[in-house]
């Protein structure tokens, strides 16, 4: 039954089993998850095993996001911080207490865009954490 998925829960591989009392059912040779048990003809049998239904609020991701998935023309420009930097207008040695930019503090806030392999990495650690269960 080579169309049979491997396991959602360790990738192990699965294979179809006839129970004494006549249901069917699919089961993991590693963990030994199984489908619910069919009775009769089992023509869904198989898509009972197959159809990987994720929970309400969960998502399914990749490990790792790449230019190649479309995750960074998707993302980059989406998300911004607010830095401090040297105001453009004023001198070192002499900030104007009447600058537009600075009001005098010789420092301003700007908005930057958050960099592609930061965005790497914190997704990159989203999935640690939802790997572990959400543990620190």
């Amino acid at each position: 039954m080579s169309n049979l998925k491997t396991c959602p829960f360790c990738g192990g591989r699965a294979s179809r089993h006839e129970l004494e009392d006549g249901g069917s059912v699919i089961e993991c040779a590693h963990c030994h998850a199984s489908s619910p048990v069919h009775y009769g003809r089992c023509e869904n049998l198989v898509a009972s095993w197959n159809d990987r239904t994720l929970p309400k609020g969960i998502a399914l991701v990749p490990r790792e996001i790449t230019a190649e998935t479309g995750h960074k023309a998707g993302m980059i420009g989406d998300f911004n911080e607010s830095v401090e930097v040297m105001c453009s207008e004023c001198c070192a040695d002499d900030p104007d207490p009447e600058c537009g930019e600075c009001d005098g503090l010789f420092f301003c806030q700007q908005e930057v865009a958050i960099s592609w392999p930061t965005l790497k990495a914190i997704h990159r650690r989203i999935v640690e954490l939802s790997e572990q269960g959400g543990e620190s």
